[in-house]
């Protein structure tokens, strides 16, 4: 059995996933996380974007600012679904490429055109702040296939490189885990979602969307259901 989450960096939903991690009782949680990116978010160690330059550091300081806009550590649905998988005595894995090497040149790599469009939507974001991230992100999970081709033909080495790479190398450790566990909850951010679930062809998802623990009613929905299972 295969569970796939798609949540946000920056929203008040760790509760949620810590009852879906408790009412799933998967053998293995595993997240969207490295080791270096786990330690820096529960230690302080090694963290790039503390004072950090380049595209990563930008990035993680815009998401910080973002969750603690909302008075949260940005990721704090990650490690609840860390933690929640220790409390129960469960397997624990991380199975994101390290963010930063990820990250690092990819700038470089951007043409002109996409860097300048880049600018531009990070302007508008810090613009409208939270507002716009939480439009953007419930739009996202009721339209994502057709908004993440909009993104592709937008910013076709960004997408590239922080989903469809990101995207094979999650589905073959998932792969690896699938192999020697039963019940495998994955808890990722909802742009992997599509990808993962066609990667993975013949497992039989279960899939939950960020929409779904983002809207009340959905979110009700879900829990009766899997009280009721």
């Amino acid at each position: 059995m295969l569970t796939i989450v798609g949540t946000g960096h920056v929203f008040r939903i760790a509760d949620s996933v810590r009852f879906i991690v408790r009412q799933t009782w998967p053998d293995a949680v595993l997240v969207e996380l490295d080791q270096r990116r786990y330690d820096a978010m529960v230690h302080g160690a090694d963290n790039p974007s503390d004072g950090g330059g380049g595209f990563y550091g930008s990035a993680a300081r815009y998401q910080r600012k973002m969750a603690e806009s909302q008075g949260i550590p940005v990721g704090a649905e990650m490690l609840a679904a860390v933690d929640e998988g220790k409390l129960l005595g469960k397997d624990v894995g991380f199975i994101d490429m390290d963010a930063a090497a990820v990250m690092d040149g990819l700038w470089d790599e951007m043409p002109l055109k996409e860097r300048l469009r880049y600018k531009l939507s990070s302007f508008k974001d810090r613009l409208f702040g939270f507002k716009r991230a939480e439009r953007a992100a419930r739009g996202f999970s009721d339209d994502s296939a057709r908004r993440i081709e909009a993104m592709r033909r937008k910013y076709p080495t960004l997408v590239k490189r922080l989903v469809d790479d990101r995207d094979d190398y999650m589905a073959e450790r998932i792969k690896e885990w699938m192999a020697t566990h039963d019940n495998v909850l994955v808890v990722v951010g909802d742009a992997h979602v599509d990808g993962l679930a066609a990667r993975l062809p013949g497992v039989g998802a279960k899939i939950i969307r960020l929409g779904d623990l983002m809207d009340p009613e959905r979110l009700g929905e879900l829990k009766s259901e899997m009280w009721n299972q």
